[in-house]
Protein backbone atom coordinates (compact mmCIF):
# COMPACT_ATOMS: atom_id res chain seq x y z
CA UNK A 1 0.00 0.00 0.00
CA UNK A 2 1.16 3.51 -0.75
CA UNK A 3 0.55 6.66 1.26
CA UNK A 4 -1.94 7.90 -1.32
CA UNK A 5 -3.85 4.61 -1.28
CA UNK A 6 -4.04 4.84 2.51
CA UNK A 7 -5.44 8.38 2.25
CA UNK A 8 -7.97 7.15 -0.32
CA UNK A 9 -8.95 4.34 2.05
CA UNK A 10 -9.38 6.85 4.88
CA UNK A 11 -11.50 9.17 2.71
CA UNK A 12 -13.61 6.57 0.96
CA UNK A 13 -14.12 3.89 3.61
CA UNK A 14 -12.82 4.64 7.08
CA UNK A 15 -14.00 8.23 7.60
CA UNK A 16 -17.56 7.56 6.33
CA UNK A 17 -17.76 4.56 8.67
CA UNK A 18 -16.46 6.59 11.61
CA UNK A 19 -18.94 9.39 10.85
CA UNK A 20 -21.78 6.88 10.74
CA UNK A 21 -20.74 5.10 13.95
CA UNK A 22 -19.75 8.27 15.83
CA UNK A 23 -21.89 11.15 14.52
CA UNK A 24 -20.89 13.33 17.49
CA UNK A 25 -17.16 12.85 16.86
CA UNK A 26 -16.97 10.71 19.99
CA UNK A 27 -13.93 8.70 18.90
CA UNK A 28 -10.14 8.83 19.02
CA UNK A 29 -8.08 7.86 15.98
CA UNK A 30 -4.74 6.11 16.39
CA UNK A 31 -2.64 4.58 13.66
CA UNK A 32 -0.58 1.45 14.19
CA UNK A 33 2.82 3.09 13.68
CA UNK A 34 3.24 1.67 10.17
CA UNK A 35 5.65 3.78 8.11
CA UNK A 36 2.96 4.50 5.49
CA UNK A 37 0.73 5.91 8.22
CA UNK A 38 3.60 8.20 9.23
CA UNK A 39 4.43 9.65 5.82
CA UNK A 40 4.24 13.44 5.51
CA UNK A 41 1.29 13.37 3.11
CA UNK A 42 -0.72 11.07 5.42
CA UNK A 43 0.13 13.05 8.54
CA UNK A 44 -0.94 16.27 6.78
CA UNK A 45 -4.23 14.67 5.73
CA UNK A 46 -4.89 13.40 9.26
CA UNK A 47 -4.02 16.77 10.78
CA UNK A 48 -6.62 18.51 8.61
CA UNK A 49 -9.37 15.87 8.53
CA UNK A 50 -9.24 13.87 11.77
CA UNK A 51 -9.49 16.16 14.79
CA UNK A 52 -9.75 13.48 17.47
CA UNK A 53 -6.47 11.67 17.28
CA UNK A 54 -3.51 10.58 19.33
CA UNK A 55 -0.59 12.60 18.09
CA UNK A 56 2.29 10.64 16.61
CA UNK A 57 4.77 12.06 19.05
CA UNK A 58 2.59 10.81 21.94
CA UNK A 59 2.70 7.20 20.72
CA UNK A 60 5.36 4.65 21.46
CA UNK A 61 7.45 3.90 18.39
CA UNK A 62 6.39 0.27 18.31
CA UNK A 63 3.26 -1.14 19.94
CA UNK A 64 2.94 -4.42 18.05
CA UNK A 65 3.13 -6.40 21.26
CA UNK A 66 0.17 -4.47 22.73
CA UNK A 67 -2.47 -4.36 19.99
CA UNK A 68 -4.31 -7.64 19.35
CA UNK A 69 -4.61 -7.16 15.60
CA UNK A 70 -0.89 -7.80 15.22
CA UNK A 71 -1.28 -11.12 17.03
CA UNK A 72 -4.35 -11.97 14.97
CA UNK A 73 -2.43 -11.37 11.73
CA UNK A 74 0.34 -13.63 13.02
CA UNK A 75 -2.20 -16.38 13.63
CA UNK A 76 -3.68 -15.86 10.16
CA UNK A 77 -0.19 -16.07 8.59
CA UNK A 78 0.56 -19.30 10.49
CA UNK A 79 -2.70 -20.82 9.25
CA UNK A 80 -2.03 -19.70 5.68
CA UNK A 81 1.28 -21.59 5.67
CA UNK A 82 -0.55 -24.88 6.21
CA UNK A 83 -1.79 -24.98 2.59
CA UNK A 84 -0.59 -24.36 -0.94
CA UNK A 85 -2.49 -21.87 -3.09
CA UNK A 86 -2.86 -21.59 -6.85
CA UNK A 87 -3.57 -17.87 -6.98
CA UNK A 88 -4.25 -14.72 -4.98
CA UNK A 89 -8.01 -15.37 -5.04
CA UNK A 90 -7.49 -18.60 -3.07
CA UNK A 91 -5.27 -16.80 -0.55
CA UNK A 92 -7.87 -14.07 -0.04
CA UNK A 93 -10.64 -16.65 0.31
CA UNK A 94 -8.62 -18.52 2.93
CA UNK A 95 -7.95 -15.30 4.87
CA UNK A 96 -11.69 -14.58 4.94
CA UNK A 97 -12.39 -18.15 6.08
CA UNK A 98 -9.80 -17.93 8.88
CA UNK A 99 -11.11 -14.51 9.91
CA UNK A 100 -14.73 -15.68 10.06
CA UNK A 101 -13.76 -18.72 12.12
CA UNK A 102 -11.49 -16.86 14.52
CA UNK A 103 -12.06 -17.91 18.12
CA UNK A 104 -14.08 -15.11 19.72
CA UNK A 105 -12.90 -16.17 23.19
CA UNK A 106 -9.27 -15.80 22.14
CA UNK A 107 -10.08 -12.38 20.71
CA UNK A 108 -11.76 -11.34 23.99
CA UNK A 109 -8.75 -12.62 25.93
CA UNK A 110 -6.42 -10.56 23.75
CA UNK A 111 -8.55 -7.45 24.26
CA UNK A 112 -8.72 -7.90 28.02
CA UNK A 113 -4.92 -8.14 28.19
CA UNK A 114 -4.37 -4.64 26.73
CA UNK A 115 -4.37 -2.71 30.05
CA UNK A 116 -1.76 -5.03 31.56
CA UNK A 117 0.38 -4.86 28.42
CA UNK A 118 0.26 -1.07 28.40
CA UNK A 119 1.58 -1.01 31.96
CA UNK A 120 4.56 -3.21 31.07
Amino acid sequence: MTSQKYIDLLQEKIMPSIEQLYPNDDYIYQDDCDSIHRSKIVLDFIKHHIPNRIMTEDQASKLDDVWPIENIWSIIRMNLKKKDYQDLFQVKAEIVKIWKNFDINLCAKMMSSIPKRLQA
